[in-house]
């Protein structure tokens, strides 16, 4: 990191610590870390700003430490920042001062600094503004490599988002479209836009005959959730809170969160995507395997080494023979996921249009169904992972008595999410081993997408993924084959047609 960098979060630390409050202490050394995840968890931005401000904290300075260690949180700051600020004075007075105080419920507010409504504007000003990166270093180093978190720069094709938000265009212009595509295009569309906004910084890069193209980028940073084992997520990024069907249902504005249509636009020219083939199946048959040999698992190794199988089978036996493979494939693996970790047949059922009360039994199904709950109380008992569990179970349980009661999960819901978080651990060590065979053979690693990640293409060779693998098995144990899914098309392959 720029020395300067350095220098100004250290500078802009110590002066918080003297004057902020302690519940706000531990949030500013989190940040202060870059685990913004964390430091979101225990304490939001406007909680922040208002403890900060209440205590004697000088704005100037809050903003210093906001930018000084890039939070992500800083346009929620900024808004906080204008509707703390208190108006004292005569509206007719030129010389209005702006003065920060502490919101009580009951009696005046404590006035602690003033500063001219011009200054103000001026921090604000700061703090929306799009932060200029300094250090564009693409990629990890090895010794960076962690499995807790990763900072990495991403890049989005500007010509591809253009292409994207003509064919969109198009497709909303068109009287014939159907309100379903059209609600789908619209929600697309303020995808791009939102895509716009957070990628604040312009770069031309090199692709692969040389041509150098217009792209949009940003860093992002990726931590695990409350501190715990599992997966990392980006976080600190633009979310979007409802999808196209207007569910509660956030993406990311990023690539983790970038829908599977606009992919090619934003990374075709220049990315590769590599993944963890079947990967949460694969780990809990290897684990089974491992760690609980006495638990019959014949139908999950079955539907591993034959998928297509059982997606024919679930097809023929509820109606749906007129798919394609492909869609079989897409209407079958959430099942095969659903049954895994958070859900039932009967919640599948219902979700494709079949009536649960009519539907024919379903052999295969049903067995696998019994296999992974089986495997779930015996992982959940066997001494490397009962203490894990146990502590996972009693922070769910403590997190449901803070939700509403209606909202909050049931038991079998809670050791479901324990089953899940257990799978999304081993696959977080397979992926932080391809990180590091990334990393050590100087590949540039751009983004994370749960179990695989974007590559920026080399002109010179491409990753061995047989020797991956190896690696994965000499770094971890796990047996994992690593596949390229389908996006790079390099320079001169035209725009796909964008299908909703």
């Amino acid at each position: 990191m720029d020395r300067k960098i350095v220098q100004a979060q250290k500078r802009a630390l110590a002066e918080l610590h003297q004057s902020a409050a302690r519940a706000v202490r531990e949030h500013i050394a989190l940040a202060s870390e870059g685990r913004f995840a964390l430091a979101r968890a225990k304490m939001r931005a406007d909680a922040v700003v208002r403890a900060a401000v209440s205590n004697g904290v000088q704005v100037g300075i809050l903003v210093d430490w906001i930018l000084a260690v890039a939070h992500p949180d800083r346009l929620e700051a900024a808004d906080v920042l204008e509707y703390v600020w208190l108006a004292q004075g005569d509206e007719d007075d030129a010389a209005l001062h702006v003065w920060l105080g502490h919101s009580r419920s009951t009696g005046p507010a404590r006035i602690r600094h003033a500063v001219t409504h011009g200054a103000l504007i001026l921090q604000l000003d700061r703090l929306r503004a799009p932060i200029r990166e300094t250090d564009f270093a693409l990629g990890e180093k090895a010794d960076d490599v962690r499995e807790d978190r990763a900072s990495l720069y991403e890049f989005v094709d500007a010509e591809g988002l253009e292409e994207a938000e003509r064919q969109l265009a198009a497709i909303l212009a068109d009287s014939n479209t159907s309100v379903a595509t059209r609600k789908k295009a619209e929600y697309y569309s303020i995808f791009c836009a939102r895509v716009r906004e957070q990628y604040a910084t312009k770069h031309t890069i090199t692709i692969a005959n040389g041509e150098k193209i217009r792209t949009f980028g940003m860093r992002s940073r990726y931590e695990r959730r409350h501190d715990t084992d599992g997966r990392v997520y980006s976080l600190g990024n633009g979310v979007i809170e409802k999808d196209d069907k207007g569910k509660e249902n956030p993406r990311s504005i990023d690539t983790t969160g970038m829908p599977r249509a606009l992919r090619p636009f934003f990374l075709q020219r220049f990315a590769h995507d590599y993944d963890q083939s079947n990967s949460q199946a694969v780990i809990l048959l290897q684990m089974a395997e491992t760690l609980t040999p006495e638990v019959d698992v014949t139908e999950l190794r079955g539907y591993i080494h034959d998928r297509k199988a059982l997606f024919d089978h679930v097809c023929e036996t509820y109606g749906f023979d007129e798919l394609g493979e492909e869609d079989r494939k897409e209407l079958v693996k959430p099942l095969v996921l659903r049954l895994m970790f958070a859900g039932t047949l009967l919640g599948w059922q219902l979700e494709n249009g079949l009536d649960p009360r009519t539907a024919p039994p379903c052999p295969r199904v049903s067995r696998l169904e019994a296999e992974l709950a089986e495997l779930r109380r015996a992982l959940f008992a066997h001494p490397e992972w009962s203490d894990w569990v146990a502590r996972d179970r009693q922070r769910l349980r403590e997190a449901q008595l803070r939700r509403p009661a209606g909202k909050r999960r049931s038991d079998d819901q809670i050791e479901r999410s324990i089953f899940a978080r257990i799978a999304q651990s081993q696959e977080n060590v397979v992926l932080t081993a391809m990180r590091t065979y990334l990393a050590e053979n100087r590949f540039k690693t751009l983004a994370l997408v749960f179990d695989g990640l974007i590559v920026l293409h080399s002109r010179k060779r491409s990753p061995d993924m047989r020797d991956m693998a190896e690696y994965i098995k000499h770094y971890c144990g796990f047996e994992m084959c690593i596949e390229e899914k389908p996006m790079y098309k390099g320079p001169d392959a035209p725009w796909p047609e964008l299908a909703l």
